[in-house]
């Protein structure tokens, strides 16, 4: 039996509810600080609870572990973190919009 796993396909999937998840989490943190609508329990609980089930390190570390071939590891790793830092500052952007101020 062999151990040892490699992937031939990107994680595309992965890597969109990864970046989807990042643009919710900062529309929803930053619309409930900018506006108090929810309360500090529930950004807890939507930030760590519903949006940590939706976005997995876990799966986006293993999925880049076993890709094949290098510059998929190195692209799969640098896509991850800017794309996601990326959808935190839109989700941040929007919510600044929505609260009707010019953004930060």
């Amino acid at each position: 039996m062999n151990a040892h796993i490699e992937s031939e396909t990107y994680p595309l999937g992965t890597l969109t509810v990864n970046v989807l998840g990042s643009f919710v989490l900062g529309f929803v943190l930053y619309e409930a600080i900018h506006t108090g609508v929810l309360a500090e329990r529930t950004r807890v609980v939507v930030a760590t609870g519903f949006l940590s089930s939706l976005t997995t390190y876990s799966t986006f570390a293993l999925q880049t572990a076993v890709l094949r071939r290098p510059a998929w590891i190195v692209a799969n790793v640098l896509a991850t973190y800017c794309l996601g830092l990326a959808g935190v500052l839109a989700g941040r952007s929007l919510a600044t919009r929505v609260d009707g101020r010019p953004g930060e």
